[in-house]
């Protein structure tokens, strides 16, 4: 979901996951036609760019090189293709990432034993600090929060219900 603004210039790109358990594959490399190996230091490995695809580009423009993403041996692209996809765009785009998702499921996000554990810490830890402080975590929870005292709450007992939140 994108959400513009264009009397502040704000635009905000949402990612939904409710059901599913990771932000998928590159079809390329699911394919088999790609090994995997990450780019960075040589953009002619990427077959997403050879056909046209100008996520590494993006990425160089918004300093995603900059740091830990460059050094990691597999490409970000290989298991993480929604997460980094989306976050070119709203890079692109002078926007923020959102990530909305269920704090019920521990696939995102959870306390661990040793600190913050899932999917976003994982993938956030691979940005510089500049692009990290546009993605956001929101749950479906917090949602419910904001809208409870909405002016028109006739639809939150709906909302409630269709996310299991009784």
């Amino acid at each position: 979901m994108a959400l513009r603004s264009p009397e502040d210039g704000v635009n905000v790109f949402v990612e939904c996951k409710f059901v599913e358990r990771e932000f998928g594959h590159c079809s390329v490399f699911t394919g088999g036609d790609c090994d995997g190996r990450n780019p960075a230091s040589d953009l002619g490995l990427c077959y997403l760019r050879h056909i046209g695809r100008r996520y590494w580009e993006v990425a160089l423009e918004h300093g995603l090189m900059d740091g830990p993403l460059s050094s990691e041996a597999l490409c970000p692209f290989a298991v993480h293709y929604q997460f980094f996809r989306e976050l070119l765009l709203a890079l692109k785009e002078g926007g923020v990432f959102v990530l909305l998702s269920d704090a019920r499921s521990p696939v995102f996000f959870q306390d661990g034993s040793q600190g913050p554990r899932g999917l976003m810490p994982v993938v956030t830890s691979l940005l510089p600090e500049h692009v990290r402080r546009r993605v956001v975590l929101v749950t479906v929870q917090e949602v419910l929060e904001q809208i409870v005292d909405a002016p028109d709450r006739a639809w939150v007992p709906e909302f409630r219900r269709k996310y299991g939140l009784i």
